[in-house]
Protein backbone atom coordinates (compact mmCIF):
# COMPACT_ATOMS: atom_id res chain seq x y z
CA UNK A 1 0.00 0.00 0.00
CA UNK A 2 1.41 4.01 -0.56
CA UNK A 3 1.46 5.96 1.96
CA UNK A 4 0.24 9.42 0.51
CA UNK A 5 2.03 11.30 -2.50
CA UNK A 6 5.92 10.94 -1.29
CA UNK A 7 6.02 7.09 -1.77
CA UNK A 8 6.63 6.10 1.83
CA UNK A 9 5.30 2.52 2.10
CA UNK A 10 6.66 2.23 -1.18
CA UNK A 11 9.39 -1.03 -1.48
CA UNK A 12 12.30 0.41 -3.63
CA UNK A 13 16.05 -1.18 -3.96
CA UNK A 14 18.70 -0.33 -6.44
CA UNK A 15 21.89 -1.99 -7.17
CA UNK A 16 25.05 -0.11 -5.64
CA UNK A 17 28.92 -0.88 -5.75
CA UNK A 18 31.12 -1.36 -2.58
CA UNK A 19 34.07 1.41 -2.46
CA UNK A 20 35.78 0.51 0.57
CA UNK A 21 34.79 -3.16 2.15
CA UNK A 22 37.01 -2.15 5.08
CA UNK A 23 36.41 1.54 5.86
CA UNK A 24 36.49 1.05 9.71
CA UNK A 25 36.38 -1.79 11.80
CA UNK A 26 32.94 -3.01 11.62
CA UNK A 27 32.00 -0.88 8.65
CA UNK A 28 31.86 -0.56 4.94
CA UNK A 29 31.31 2.15 2.22
CA UNK A 30 28.56 1.87 -0.59
CA UNK A 31 28.48 3.99 -3.74
CA UNK A 32 25.37 6.22 -3.70
CA UNK A 33 26.33 8.24 -6.94
CA UNK A 34 23.16 8.22 -9.34
CA UNK A 35 20.89 7.28 -6.35
CA UNK A 36 20.10 5.04 -3.67
CA UNK A 37 20.59 5.62 0.18
CA UNK A 38 19.73 8.94 1.90
CA UNK A 39 18.26 10.69 4.90
CA UNK A 40 15.99 8.86 7.04
CA UNK A 41 17.17 5.36 5.02
CA UNK A 42 19.39 4.26 8.05
CA UNK A 43 18.82 0.99 9.52
CA UNK A 44 17.59 -0.38 6.14
CA UNK A 45 19.44 -3.49 4.82
CA UNK A 46 22.21 -3.93 2.04
CA UNK A 47 21.75 -7.28 0.59
CA UNK A 48 24.88 -9.38 -1.24
CA UNK A 49 23.24 -11.66 -3.57
CA UNK A 50 25.89 -14.77 -4.14
CA UNK A 51 24.98 -17.33 -6.83
CA UNK A 52 21.45 -15.83 -6.80
CA UNK A 53 20.58 -16.25 -2.67
CA UNK A 54 20.32 -12.69 -0.74
CA UNK A 55 22.87 -12.77 2.44
CA UNK A 56 22.11 -9.65 4.96
CA UNK A 57 25.63 -7.38 4.34
CA UNK A 58 24.38 -4.80 6.15
CA UNK A 59 22.64 -1.85 7.72
CA UNK A 60 22.81 1.73 6.33
CA UNK A 61 24.39 3.71 9.61
CA UNK A 62 25.57 7.24 8.01
CA UNK A 63 26.88 9.65 5.33
CA UNK A 64 30.24 9.78 5.36
CA UNK A 65 31.94 13.66 5.42
CA UNK A 66 32.41 13.10 1.15
CA UNK A 67 28.91 14.03 1.71
CA UNK A 68 29.93 17.67 3.39
CA UNK A 69 29.20 20.75 1.75
CA UNK A 70 29.22 24.19 3.89
CA UNK A 71 26.67 26.94 2.74
CA UNK A 72 26.17 30.05 4.10
CA UNK A 73 29.11 29.06 6.67
CA UNK A 74 27.05 25.91 7.87
CA UNK A 75 27.78 21.78 7.41
CA UNK A 76 25.34 20.26 5.67
CA UNK A 77 25.25 16.95 4.18
CA UNK A 78 23.91 15.70 0.86
CA UNK A 79 22.99 12.28 -0.71
CA UNK A 80 25.97 12.70 -3.17
CA UNK A 81 28.46 10.16 -2.92
CA UNK A 82 28.33 7.19 -0.19
CA UNK A 83 27.06 6.18 2.38
CA UNK A 84 28.56 4.07 5.33
CA UNK A 85 26.86 0.75 6.38
CA UNK A 86 27.36 -1.71 9.15
CA UNK A 87 28.71 -5.04 8.63
CA UNK A 88 26.28 -7.38 9.62
CA UNK A 89 27.90 -10.60 9.88
CA UNK A 90 30.79 -9.03 12.66
CA UNK A 91 27.77 -7.73 14.87
CA UNK A 92 25.44 -11.33 14.83
CA UNK A 93 26.41 -12.09 18.09
CA UNK A 94 25.37 -9.28 19.95
CA UNK A 95 22.53 -9.29 17.80
CA UNK A 96 21.64 -12.71 19.02
CA UNK A 97 22.38 -11.64 22.54
CA UNK A 98 19.97 -9.11 22.65
CA UNK A 99 16.83 -11.62 20.65
CA UNK A 100 17.34 -13.40 23.70
CA UNK A 101 16.61 -10.09 26.01
CA UNK A 102 13.33 -9.97 24.35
Amino acid sequence: PKFGKNGMGTLRKIEQTVIDAHFGQKEFLMSIAGGGTCSGDSGGPAYLSVNGTLYLAGLAARMSKNNRVIENGKEEYYCTTDMVYTLVPLQWSWVQAQIKNL
